[in-house]
């Protein structure tokens, strides 16, 4: 490529007929390696860019990231989601069992505290035990109460549900449906000394709801309160 233009440059240079031809050449040299030079830059400049061309691309401007998920990610992504997705329900739904055991539990609790306060209430200013009698035992327990108009106070079960009934009137049930009653017993001990006539009771409440069970068993000795 130099050559040729070399000869071209020749070309089109006129030497005079005769005399000397020095400023001539002198000329014809400065053209020469101001060709030189502009074909060694051209040179350099292509090496430059093939040099470029060839280097590694860096992994964060690989062409595969612009051409999507293969195959075998997007499986291993679907899998990966999967299997999250599995763990967050696990994790939800025995949440919300809890809370449903939790919730079934306070409301058995709940009913045993608030029959546990009427049988206090009851005993609380009786005057006489009537059912059971002084050593027995019962699954009624009957008790007059001092300066009360609505004598005798009757506790009693029927199927899963305890009942009160006030001086022969309709009984009226101490316990919601949501849960059953079970195994009343109350034994009456005689006072003896300074120690005043007791009766003590054992009684469970469970929950009606299979799906979430829960029970609790009291046992206490209650006091003829004057």
């Amino acid at each position: 490529h130099r050559k040729r233009r070399e000869h071209n440059i020749l070309e089109r240079l006129e030497f005079p007929a005769g005399g000397d031809g020095n400023g001539v050449r002198a000329k014809h040299d400065l053209y020469l390696r101001a060709e030189q030079r502009r074909v060694e830059d051209y040179y350099i400049t292509m090496k430059n860019c093939y040099r470029s061309a060839r280097k590694p691309i860096p992994p964060h401007f690989s062409k595969k990231s612009g051409e999507g998920f293969t195959l075998l990610e997007l499986l291993l992504y679907i899998g990966l989601f999967g299997v999250m997705l599995s763990i967050s329900l696990v994790i939800l739904y025995q949440m919300l069992r809890n809370q449903d055991q939790n919730r079934s539990m306070l409301e058995v609790e709940e009913e045993a505290n608030f029959i546990v306060r009427k049988i206090e209430w009851a005993l609380t200013g009786a005057t006489d035990i009537i059912v059971p009698l002084q050593n027995q035992t019962s699954s009624v327990l009957s008790l007059t109460k001092y300066n009360f108009s609505q004598n005798p106070l009757v506790f009693s079960t029927s199927g899963n549900a305890l009942y009160l009934t006030r001086g022969g009137s309709s009984s009226i049930s101490l316990t919601s449906t949501n849960v059953k009653f079970q195994d009343f017993f109350a034994h009456t001990f005689p006072s003896i000394g300074s120690n005043p006539t007791s009766v003590i009771m054992t009684f469970s409440v469970a929950s009606e709801i299979p799906k979430f069970p829960a029970s609790t068993t009291i046992r206490g000795t209650f006091y003829l309160k004057k």
